[in-house]
């Protein structure tokens, strides 16, 4: 039993912290990551709530909240009447970070071990 706990140990240092998404967390975070690669860039205008949405296959409403997460964050400016527009290209905040590849090398290999026999 011990080696049983100490792999789901290993797993949840490996894997981290695990939390449930909103369906406009999630979209807001795709967006963020289209801005923060370029593909949208500051002064570009974000393609209108009815077709993101048809896009994603989601409510207008989600895709409204979405956008207000990145308002929040002052990555978007919501304008009535007028197309959201990119004002701030540093999603840093809101999308979460990759670790490179040289960041494998810093797990030990019973932790490696032991969360590939829990899996």
């Amino acid at each position: 039993m011990l080696a049983k706990d100490q792999g789901t140990e290993a797993t949840a240092a490996l894997i981290g912290d695990v939390s449930r998404r909103t369906m406009r967390e999630v979209i807001a975070e795709k967006l963020a990551v289209l801005i923060g690669s370029g593909v949208l860039r500051v002064g570009d205008d974000l393609p209108g709530e009815r077709e993101i949405a048809a896009t994603l296959s989601v409510s207008r409403e989600t895709v409204r909240g979405a956008i207000q997460i990145l308002a929040s964050h002052g990555i978007v400016q919501v304008s009535q009447g007028a197309r959201t527009t990119v004002v701030k290209a540093d999603s840093a905040g809101l999308v979460p970070q990759v670790p490179g590849h040289r960041a494998v090398a810093s797990y030990d290999l019973e932790s490696v071990h032991a969360s590939r026999l829990l899996i």
